[in-house]
């Protein structure tokens, strides 16, 4: 149920032609003002307007459009009234570009849905729609914007929102689309209406981690953490890229885009000296690498750093640093939640440099266990403990590329 993000507007030095630059009309006296002019006039306030809503909020819906299932409408030829239909209820969207998606009045739909042998999910989409871009202009003193409603086997698009969904189970006769039973766990050929997005504010924070490990039990814990994380500080939003071990990493691949890496003690030790390599040029442009101990101790702490180290120059200027050993004033101590004390799940944390490694079970207090015996206060204070950590990231990565550590194009999010 998390739901999709859209960037905010990118000012590209390398594409100047694809950034959003905003030209208007130079008014002086004698100047005519046609149809030409007035046009572009008004074009730039809609893309100043646009420019505004992208930079600060998300699309989405604003109230209303709700999808509920009818009977054909009365008069309807008999071809149409064997098939499902559909309501809309008027209501208030805003799309990616910041248009306005008005609905005034319920709007009836037929599915002439195809039969299949095999489930499909089927996605109701509503998109804008320009009415100078669909040719109706022509003499007409008044033009209404409006909205296309659409069905689609694929997840909606730039440009579209998701107002339900359903799998589509077909057979020989005549089947019946229902709302479901369950809101929660909707089943085949009931709609389902927990993706639709709201409209929201930009997350401040976009943090992206990397999860250098195959074990589902480990990426698992993430998962649960990204869909906590956004309700326990709204600024932040995560995303998460898998990998199965520490030297999946290619050397393609753009490192800098990445605020984290998250890795297993036991499969960092068996990583090669280039993907080692490649990790110590992303510590330096200022990312951060977390190991888990998997509980296990300090044993690694010298290998860690020693794999690190290799091949020629030395890359720690000084050893790891205990959680009491921290400055008072440190982002891990303070930003965006004030810790003293571990959390009861971490056992002890050392960082210096980009590398930060901790030993205990922080991850695996982030989601549910089959017993559900674990605390609630546990499971709060280990996931605001995680923030923590990942905000760190953020902000560590970011002022070292306002700095100059990267010379990669800097986006604030």
């Amino acid at each position: 149920m998390s739901e999709p993000f859209f960037p905010p507007p990118f000012v590209n030095p390398d594409r100047p032609d694809d950034s959003p630059i905003l030209e208007r009309l130079n008014i002086y006296d004698g100047l005519a003002i046609d149809a030409k002019r007035w046009k572009q006039a008004h074009h730039y306030h809609r893309k100043r307007q646009n420019l505004i809503y992208q930079s600060l909020n998300q699309p989405g819906i604003a109230y209303g459009l709700g999808v509920r299932p009818i009977s054909a409408p009365e008069g309807i030829s008999s071809e149409f009234s064997q098939i499902p239909w559909l309501e809309i209820q008027p209501g208030i969207a805003i799309d990616w570009e910041g248009n306005p998606i008005i609905v005034p009045q319920p709007e009836t739909m037929p599915l002439d849905l195809p039969k299949l042998s095999q489930p499909i999910t089927i996605y109701l989409v509503i998109s804008y729609r320009d009415p100078e871009q669909l040719n109706l202009g022509g003499d007409r003193e008044i033009l209404r914007e409006s909205f296309r409603l659409d069905l689609f086997s694929n997840p909606p698009q730039k440009g579209e929102l998701e107002l339900c969904r359903f799998t589509w189970e077909s057979g020989g006769n005549m089947i019946e689309l229902r709302g479901a039973k369950d809101v929660f766990y909707p089943q085949a050929n009931e709609l389902d209406l927990r993706y639709r997005m709201s409209v929201s504010s930009q997350p401040r924070m976009k943090v992206k981690v990397g999860i250098l490990t195959h074990r589902e039990s480990f990426r698992q814990n993430f998962i649960y953490f990204q869909k906590s994380a956004s309700t326990l500080y709204s600024e932040l939003q995560i995303s998460l890229e898998y990998f199965n071990n520490p030297n999946s990493l290619s050397p393609d691949l753009d490192l800098t885009s990445f605020d984290l890496f998250y890795c297993l003690g036991s499969e960092f030790k068996q990583i090669t000296e280039e993907n080692a390599m490649l990790l110590k040029s992303y510590l330096k442009m200022g990312g951060i690498l977390w190991v888990d101990l998997e509980n296990k101790g300090w044993g690694v702490e010298k290998q860690l750093v020693t794999l690190l180290d290799k091949p020629k120059s030395k890359f720690m200027s000084k050893g790891l640093k205990s959680w009491r050993e921290l400055e008072l004033d440190h982002p891990l101590h303070l930003q965006p939640f004030l810790f003293s004390l571990l959390p009861n799940s971490c056992k002890d944390l050392k960082y210096a440099e980009g590398i930060l490694a901790i030993d205990g079970n922080l991850c695996d207090r982030w989601r549910l266990t089959k017993n559900l015996d674990v605390p609630r206060q546990d499971i709060r204070t280990a996931q605001e403990f995680g923030i923590n950590i990942l905000h760190f990231a953020w902000q560590r990565r970011r002022l070292n590329q306002l700095s100059g550590a990267s010379h990669q194009n800097v986006r604030d999010r």
